[in-house]
């Protein structure tokens, strides 16, 4: 089975756009929203000792492989959490073809 048959869940991949203010520093001008189709699932959760005050959720999000996510992007799962992208993605390759089936990628939840 493809894993492609498992991506049943809408998500909009938004990507920051950025630009320059009038100092010369970058800042986020925009953003661009794709949709495309995804399956997500909660990988793990964590509470801030220190603080008591902020609970973290990590997931793993698996995109079809033209999907255009980076490190830099947040995931809107439709009817789910928003979900901040914390590393590159990770293309998954078949074995035998060497095509790339899907992303593979880790993000998390801020509570």
């Amino acid at each position: 089975m493809r894993p492609t048959f498992l991506m049943t869940w809408k998500v909009t991949v938004v990507n920051p756009v950025t630009g320059t203010d009038p100092y010369g520093d970058q800042e986020e001008t925009s953003t661009e929203e794709v949709d495309t189709l995804c399956h997500a699932s909660p990988a793990g959760g964590m509470e801030d000792t220190v603080e008591a005050r902020t609970t973290t959720a990590d997931w793993s999000v698996y995109l079809p492989p033209d999907a255009p996510v980076t490190a830099a992007s947040r995931l809107v799962l439709d009817g789910g959490p928003t979900l901040e992208v914390v590393a590159p993605p990770g293309p998954y390759r078949n074995p035998r073809t060497r095509k790339v089936e899907y992303l593979a990628v880790s993000a998390r939840v801020v509570v």
